[in-house]
């Protein structure tokens, strides 16, 4: 990830990135990255590393295909103010609030359409990773 990543991915979303978030693109942790289980790893799952996967999931969440209905048929849009920074491998969503000056992270349910707080955090939300391999590691997943 460089610059010219940040500045795309900021173009596409039409808000600027917090520099907490940008830091940790530049500086994307080697423990993340190497973290492997049953074929997924964080980076490419619960926070992506790639420019590529960042502007693809929220061009697709933007778009028209993205239709999400609750359980009563109503539609709910993706709220643009929002940038998914990783999934949960079945359909769910990590996401930032732009409009925020403190960095906290919302998951996206796909079966409700409704974001709810996850971590107070960037660094929680690590956390929360390195937890979760944790205990796929204990159950014998990793």
């Amino acid at each position: 990830m460089n610059e010219s990543d940040i500045d795309t991915i900021e173009k596409l979303v039409g808000l600027p990135l917090p520099e907490e978030y940008i830091n940790l693109l530049l500086e994307y942790p080697e423990a993340l990255s190497s973290m492997k289980c049953d074929g997924m790893c964080a980076a490419t799952g619960e926070l992506f590393n790639k420019a590529n996967r960042i502007l693809r999931e929220n061009k697709f969440v933007r778009s028209s295909k993205f239709n999400t209905e609750d359980a009563y048929g109503d539609l709910h849009p993706w709220k643009n103010h929002f940038l998914v920074i990783g999934d949960s491998g079945g359909g769910d969503y990590y996401a930032i609030n732009l409009k925020n000056k403190k960095v906290v992270v919302y998951f996206w349910d796909h079966g409700t359409s409704k974001l709810e707080k996850h971590a107070s955090s960037l660094e929680q939300h690590i956390k929360k990773i390195f937890d979760l391999y944790f205990e796929l590691a204990v159950d014998g997943l990793f």
